[in-house]
């Protein structure tokens, strides 16, 4: 998969995260919006870490933005390349 970014207006985080998880990809997902910023790692289709209240209702009224930068990822406390425990 390519970087991607945009506006949450256009794709919103629920899409974007049915997107990714969907296609099974490795990589970062960095969110900007008006009361913070946040991150979420993806593995083979996991998902690990978890968004401040604030940063994921702002993701989802579509206020802010995304970058999406694939690439292999580590999770601490991964042990031999176990998938991360979320998945959507």
């Amino acid at each position: 998969m390519k970087p991607i970014s945009g506006r949450l207006a256009g794709l919103g985080l629920r899409e974007l995260l049915r997107v990714l998880t969907s296609v099974g990809t490795e990589g970062t997902l960095e969110l900007e919006t008006p009361v913070g910023s946040g991150r979420l790692v993806f593995r083979r289709g996991f998902v690990a870490g978890e968004l401040d209240p604030e940063v994921a209702q702002a993701c989802l009224i579509r206020s802010g933005s995304f970058a999406f930068k694939p690439g292999k990822v580590t999770v601490p406390g991964d042990a031999a390349g176990a998938p991360c425990p979320r998945r959507l």
